[in-house]
């Protein structure tokens, strides 16, 4: 059927394709205001009765009300009418505005033209004279545009022609920014997104609207403005004619936005300021002959504003002239075998002024033959590199205001695919959380998945509305709730999502002006842009010094700014220790700066500190106070702060001495260039401590090696972590269902039955797909990079518990908990993923190719096997019968479930047991200083069984991961390959171990090869490969090593972080007893764990009567029934077991039996719900009682016996008989889910105090 046939005129007959055509015709709206009033010759009589500034100025006082926002293409367009038409002397009233604004604009289809607002209403302006706000009005990105041209035009030779023509749109500015002081407006923010019929304010408010817009001569003067500065923007009196016959964006209008009167100016398009500017600039430009040059600058600049967002970093490569373009192009390969062919362009002045910012051109056949032949060059180039995998086009167009087209022209078929984003749009996504065009690429390779599904998303203004909607939609792109919706689906989003995207990259980037002490303003963007507290709002850097090698940043606090700067040279040309000195610096300057005005003195003019540091570590007798010289310049408000190497020493002590030192310098040397210094006898260093709030408030941190991963990190062989992105999990999720169940079986399920069986699919699904990608990769390189990855994670909660303290007084413990934990969660995911990686491809690694491992190929990888661990682990808690939600699919794919489950138990537990680990990390901060101290003496029956189990002496097992470590360090690679001949060679160089004693143990901790993952061999069981379980007897955790063989030669793949992380494990493992005997070989070490597990239970039981005691209640532990009745023990009386604790509460005459279970913190779903099943209080089988039942009948025997319990303890009357379970660390018993009464109640040990206080109680 065709598109005609779909609709029907008024008796419902199919409307012919004539009048289809028709109908749309009359639907579209008018390209010219001529045009809108070609059928109404009425409303042009109308509009020739009114004053035409006075009507104008009326409907542009709207333009400044952020109500109005949604209509401002209607209210531009009356300004048209008014200025064209009305040759009156009426003065507007509100009805008649009515008429216009509403009756007018819909009767002529100009209504048709409006869309929800795509930017901010007001936009600030950073300049190098300071900050203006603008009114940027319909025209897209106004101010990065306007700041575009102005920077490049500053750059351009010194002529009178190029200072008159910034004096002129500085004063323009300055009454841009005057006006919006007027109107009380705030920069970034957003009016109103309703467009439609608008209701108008009162006449008294019309009125202060239209007086709103004009300045008297004696108001501009006292604003600075000379009048004679702003004549290049005043409307000439012959402006009808184009105002009414060319598109609004074309029109004389868009540059002379003012009109003059008898005493003053009036600006009558307030929002047509921004293009005045640049078309100011750009007609001056060519008028001077050096367009060409302010066209290069203009490339420049947009190539560092894409640089500063961190979305890609485009190279200063040559640029080339085409067709009236600009272009700039590189090949990168942005990960291991995939490669972008990135193409900047910017639009140069050709058919300056008639097609200007009211028009699309096309681009001319040269360009597109130009791209089409770059292309090609391009990827022949990328594919005879070895281990292509694909490629892709960025184009990323920049330019002064005017649209721009390549359909016309552009080749039949593309070589790679093309993916045109504004240069300016990039940057947006680049300053949206930590995305990049990484995120992009998966985006669109994602998109191509949803849309084969059957799915059409309609995104009109391009990938940064599509990038919007797929944040908006949890990155599945279609929204996942809707769990009806089937393909063929068409799906068209709001284009106002753009305003959401560029918004939060404005408040993200926050760039503005401030002033130097040269005299100047810097333009600087926000230092930490996901901030989360407010004095780290406050720290502001340039970007266009860093490629320079100088790091150079502000913090600003009211109308005090405090540069910072350093250079490579300054710091020997150690960039790492520059960036961290300088670093230390500013932040500190975050609550020096408050403090310094609060305290010591105000208003003063900027001040530069210039930092230089030696970077060697010099340990010497040099005092605290000779480490740093200051010199002060006051002429050019400059301080020389110079850092020695005896400096670092000091780093060492716990007081923070060293960096109070140098906020103290800091404030110091501040206050010695203020107007009025106080008395020489003001304490710095105790204002820099109070400014502080803690001496734990520190940036740099140097301790003692204790641990190999601390070794590494001190020798810079652990790498950045990165966490998984978002956008490779939204990549292998998509349409990853759809691939085991078609759409017709459903998108529910409800059936337990069906679910387990669908889980299984799934998870099996799941992971021979992740067998398939590791076959695709080179085994050590593969592995050598999942191991990194594991260390970077290790390394990144060694940074998080080392400096718990510091952040703690950095960002306040409440956001100091929400970030570390929501980074662990990070590192978690990393840890488990890296080591499936590592595991799988121990055996599967390379079968198939042997690509090398780029960055993200591995992020895909990891996101693969967390989703085969997540599945599993759901599917374990489906089995055990504890998560009964139904199941649904999302319309791309997708598993969606009920997190109630995991938000009541393993997440709430785990927020509870981090504050607990980050208070004693903090606790704990003071001995990362102290001398390193011997270990408690060990057990002899715990060498003995580590001895009969390993083949070696317990302190070798722990000098391993250090002998690993050094051994890296000789190589200079965390993660290292070696013979593993060579490696006993030099791990017994280093040791007093037999080399046979060394091989056993290297063979003990090597992870078994097998010919296939699913081959099992006769002693494994099924439960060794089952991905979702942790501590694995065959795993990383308890084989660190892994072996690649190829013909005679064995290589070993050592991870000294993994070997160390191994060695913590079994010794926990075995101390603990809480692990299963099948990770234990040896008999000896079988009963050690054995034994370890009783004694552990009894210790936790003293651990208890102890701290109760401290509360003042009776308690005895691990006492038999009979004992606590004092009677004689019977067969019955031993089937209800022992009473861990029993506690006697003689004020309140209540006895308690508690149960003491010393647990390790659930950490999975299936360890969550076996835990729970356990303590439910029922019968796990006819006869059997579970944990909770067992306590809760010896609760209810002794309750039944209270009168033998008064005769036993001499108590006055029957007491109170309570249970209560007490467990070492938070578990999962939620009440909501046990359901067993008060004398079921679970705390932990960390809670008794406040269980028995009675005021808490």
């Amino acid at each position: 059927m065709n598109d005609h046939e779909n609709h029907q005129d008024a008796q419902g007959h199919p409307l012919t394709e004539e009048q289809f055509e028709a109908f749309w015709e009359a639907m579209k709206p008018p390209s010219t205001p001529a045009a809108s009033l070609a059928d109404h010759e009425q409303i042009r009589v109308t509009l020739a009765k009114f004053d035409p500034i006075k009507l104008s100025l009326t409907i542009a006082g709207l333009m400044t009300e952020p109500d109005y926002q949604g209509n401002e293409i209607r209210l531009d367009w009356a300004i048209r009418w008014a200025l064209a038409l009305s040759a009156g002397k009426k003065t507007p009233k509100k009805r008649d505005l009515n008429r216009i604004l509403n009756q007018f604009a819909e009767d002529t289809g100009v209504t048709r033209l409006e869309d929800p607002p795509e930017s901010v209403f007001v936009e600030n302006l950073p300049t190098n004279r300071g900050n203006f706000r603008l009114l940027p009005g319909v025209w897209e990105t106004a101010g990065r545009k306007t700041e575009l041209v102005m920077s490049a035009f500053e750059q351009l030779a010194d002529a009178p022609q190029k200072k008159d023509a910034l004096d002129s749109i500085y004063a323009l500015l300055t009454l841009s920014e005057a006006l919006i002081q007027r109107a009380n407006l705030t920069a970034n923010i957003n009016g109103s997104s309703q467009y439609g019929a608008l209701k108008l304010p009162s006449e008294t408010k019309l009125k202060s609207l239209r007086r709103r817009l004009i300045f008297t001569f004696e108001e501009l003067e006292a604003l600075g403005i000379e009048a004679e500065k702003l004549r290049p923007f005043l409307l000439p009196p012959d402006a009808s004619g184009s105002l009414l016959a060319k598109r609004p964006g074309n029109t004389l209008l868009e540059c002379f936005p003012l009109t003059a009167r008898k005493n003053g100016i009036a600006i009558l398009s307030p929002t047509n300021i921004s293009t005045a500017i640049r078309s100011h600039l750009i007609e001056t430009a060519i008028e001077g002959g050096v367009s060409d040059n302010l066209h290069y600058l203009m490339l420049e600049e947009a190539r560092q504003a894409l640089n500063a967002s961190g979305f890609i970093n485009i190279p200063p490569s040559p640029v080339k002239e085409i067709g009236g373009l600009l272009i700039r192009e590189c090949l990168l390969e942005y990960s291991k075998g995939r490669w972008v062919h990135i193409i900047q362009s910017m639009d140069g002045f050709d058919q300056w002024p008639n097609a200007s910012f009211g028009s699309t051109i096309e681009y001319s056949k040269e360009v597109m033959e130009y791209f089409a032949s770059s292309e090609k060059k391009a990827s022949e180039f990328a594919q005879q590199r070895s281990g292509f995998v694909h490629g892709l086009r960025l184009w990323l167009p920049g330019g002064w205001g005017r649209g721009a087209s390549i359909e016309a022209n552009r080749p039949a078929s593309d070589l790679w695919p093309l993916i045109p984003i504004p240069i300016f749009d990039a940057a947006v996504i680049g300053c949206s959380g930590d995305c990049g065009w990484n995120d992009v690429a998966r985006l669109i390779e994602q998109h191509s998945t949803v849309t084969n599904q059957g799915f059409q998303l309609h995104f009109a203004n391009g990938v940064l509305n599509l990038f919007q909607w797929w944040q908006a939609t949890e990155y599945k792109l279609v929204p996942p709730d809707q769990k009806d919706l089937r393909p063929p689906f068409m799906i068209n989003f709001d284009t106002n999502l753009l305003l959401e995207t560029r918004r939060a990259a404005l408040d993200a980037q926050s760039r503005h002006a401030l002033p130097t002490p040269w005299g100047s303003y810097k333009i600087v963007q926000r230092f930490r842009r996901q901030t989360e507290t407010d004095d780290h709002k406050l720290a502001f850097v340039t970007t266009d010094t860093i490629e320079d090698g100088q790091l150079l940043g502000a913090v600003s606090h009211g109308d005090d700014v405090w540069w910072f700067t350093i250079t490579d040279e300054a710091a020997g040309g150690d960039r790492e220790l520059a960036f961290r000195t300088w670093e230390a610096l500013m932040m500190w300057g975050t609550r020096l700066l408050p403090k310094f005005q609060e305290t010591l003195s105000k208003g003063n003019s900027p001040i530069l500190f210039s930092i230089s540091v030696e970077g060697e570590f010099v340990t010497d007798d040099t005092a605290l106070q000779d480490t740093i010289s200051v010199d002060i310049n006051r002429e050019e408000r400059q301080v020389d702060l110079a850092i020695k190497s005896s400096w670092h020493q000091f780093l060492r002590a716990p007081d923070n001495s060293a960096e109070i030192e140098i906020a103290a310098r800091v404030l110091e040397s501040a206050d010695s260039l203020s107007e009025k210094p106080v008395s020489e006898a003001t304490d710095f260093h105790a204002v820099a401590l109070q400014a502080a709030g803690s001496n734990f408030y520190r940036w740099r941190h140097v301790f003692e090696t204790q641990t190999s991963l601390e070794y590494l990190a001190a020798h810079g062989l652990i790498e950045h972590f990165s966490k998984i992105p978002d956008s490779a999990g939204a990549k292998i999720q998509s349409g990853s269902v759809w691939s085991i169940r078609s759409r017709e079986a459903g998108s529910m399920l409800t059936d337990r039955g069906e679910i387990l069986e669908f889980l299984d699919d799934y998870k099996e699904a799941l992971l021979q797909g992740l067998i398939e990608f590791i076959r695709y990769y080179d085994k050590q390189s593969l592995i050598v990079s999942a191991l990194k990855s594991l260390q970077s994670a290790e390394g990144e909660i060694r940074h998080w518990t080392a400096t718990a303290s510091a952040m703690r007084a950095i960002h306040g413990d409440e956001i100091d908990h929400e970030m570390s934990m929501r980074q662990l969660s990070h590192t978690y995911g990393v840890i488990r993923a890296s080591s499936i990686i590592a595991e799988i491809a121990n055996t599967e690694g390379g079968k198939v190719e042997k690509r090398a491992v780029g960055q993200m190929d591995l992020e895909e990888l990891q996101a693969l096997s967390l989703m085969v661990f997540e599945i599993g682990d759901l599917w374990f808690a489906y089995k055990l019968g504890q998560v009964e939600s139904d199941l649904q699919i999302s319309p791309t794919g997708e598993l969606l479930f009920d997190h109630q489950f995991e938000e009541k138990t393993l997440r709430s537990t785990g927020e509870r047991l981090h504050r607990l680990k980050r208070q004693k990390a903090e606790d704990d901060y003071d001995r990362r200083f102290a001398q390193k101290t011997n270990s408690d003496e060990l057990r002899d029956d715990f060498i003995k069984a580590i001895t009969a189990e390993f083949g070696i002496d317990v302190g070798f097992m722990l000098d391993f991961a250090q002998y690993s470590a050094e051994l890296a360090a000789q190589t200079r690679k965390g993660v290292f390959v070696i013979t593993r001949s060579d490696f006993i060679d030099q791990i017994q160089s280093l040791s007093d171990l037999s080399r046979n004693d060394i091989e056993s143990y290297v063979d003990r901790l090597t992870m078994p090869q097998r010919e296939s993952w699913n081959e099992l061999p006769r002693e494994w069981k099924e439960s060794d490969i089952e991905l979702a379980r942790l501590g694995r007897r065959y795993s990383p955790i308890s084989r660190p090593i892994i072996q690649i063989s190829d013909d005679d030669v064995t290589r070993l793949v050592i991870c000294p972080a993994v070997i160390e992380r191994s060695a913590h494990f079994i010794i926990r493992s075995a101390y603990s007893g809480d692990v299963q005997d099948d990770l234990w070989q040896s008999d000896a070490m079988k009963r050690f764990a054995s034994k370890r597990g009783d004694e552990t239970g009894k210790e936790f039981d003293k651990q208890i009567a102890s701290k109760l005691e401290e509360l003042g209640l009776e308690a005895h532990s691990s006492k038999t029934i009979p004992w606590c009745l004092n009677e004689q023990s019977t067969a019955e009386l031993k089937k209800l077991g022992d009473v861990d604790v029993l506690a006697i509460d003689r004020a309140n005459n209540t006895v308690w039996v508690i149960e003491a279970k010393d647990l390790k913190l659930c950490r999975t779903l299936a360890e969550t719900s076996r835990r729970l099943s356990d303590y439910l209080g029922k019968e796990k089988k006819p006869g059997k009682a579970d944990n909770m039942l067992k306590h809760l009948n010896r609760v209810t025997y002794l309750q039944a016996r209270s009168e033998a319990l008064q005769k036993r303890f001499k108590l006055p009357e029957a007491p109170s008989v309570k249970g209560l379970m007490i467990v070492s660390a938070p578990q999962p018993l939620d009440s909501s889910l046990l359901k067993v009464g008060d004398d079921g109640t679970v705390i932990s040990f960390d809670e008794i105090a406040d269980y028995f206080n009675p005021e808490s109680r």
